[in-house]
């Protein structure tokens, strides 16, 4: 279990423990707001010798007020996304290696969201506002959070063309949970209004899931035996997403930009 506070780590990893005595869990402490800690777990866990059949890509943070990661860059694009590109870059060889000794493929599962479709409008400089990524200008709560839950999409695809041209012995696939009662929404308290919020969530209350409920299609993509790669799932099926989230050239892109910003970080001691 990869989680950025070890303390509440162990206490989620107890509760399983608790409800499944044969469970074998081990908390690392990975913030994938740091690259440095990012390439820290990943060269712990390597040096575990363990394999590695499954990648759930599930850190995030939302809507937040414009701040930045220790690296300087925006949280919510260097959260949802940097973090997990390096993540998932760095364990590549294992994942591989993995579904070459298994004889199947390993999985690489990222959480993006229906969200995606609300990233940055052209006229916002969107979808992705490359030369704002960082920076506090033109900064929107929401628009920046569409913009990395797209990156999400367009990194899962852009990883599977990779996978498929090598043959690699890995399949990548993204999905939207969908709409959950977690702390992933404590930041509304500060960019919604009071009023606003308060019937927003009575309006919407049916539409909710439950955790269970929320973790299947994750689930699903981790462990379903028909899982195609580089296609983005909701409800346990493939769904629609943006027409701009098939965009192979913004893929590629995407890829090159965060290869460069994620180059320099070495791993913490």
């Amino acid at each position: 279990m990869a989680v950025r506070d070890t303390s509440r780590g162990e206490t989620a990893a107890n509760s399983i423990r608790a409800q499944h005595p044969n469970a074998k869990l081990t908390v690392m402490s990975c913030d994938l707001s740091s690259l440095a800690s990012v390439r820290k777990f990943a060269s712990d866990f390597k040096a575990t010798g363990k394999p590695c059949h499954v990648l759930i890509c599930n850190a995030g943070v939302m809507a937040c007020p414009f701040m930045t990661t220790t690296d300087g860059h925006e949280m919510q694009f260097g959260t949802n996304h940097l973090g997990h590109f390096l993540l998932v870059n760095e364990l590549l060889p294992v994942l591989k290696e993995t579904g070459k000794t298994a004889g199947q493929n390993s999985r690489v599962v990222v959480l993006s969201s229906a969200a995606h479709f609300g990233s940055y409008k052209p006229k916002e400089g969107g979808p992705i506002q490359w030369d704002n990524l960082d920076s506090p200008e033109g900064y929107n709560e929401w628009g920046a959070y569409g913009q990395s839950k797209l990156c999400n999409v367009l990194f899962t695809r852009e990883l599977h063309r990779r996978l498929s041209a090598e043959g690699a012995p890995v399949t990548a696939a993204v999905c939207h949970p969908g709409m959950i009662m977690t702390e992933l929404g404590r930041h509304m308290e500060k960019t919604m209004n009071p009023l606003a919020k308060v019937v927003l969530m009575g309006a919407l209350t049916w539409a909710f899931k439950s955790i269970p409920q929320g973790a299947a299609t994750e689930v699903y993509l981790a462990t379903g035996p028909n899982v195609k790669g580089g296609e983005y799932y909701a409800d346990c099926n493939i769904s629609p997403s943006t027409a701009v989230s098939h965009d192979d050239t913004l893929g590629k892109k995407l890829w090159e930009v965060s290869e460069h910003m994620v180059a320099a970080v070495p791993a913490a001691k």
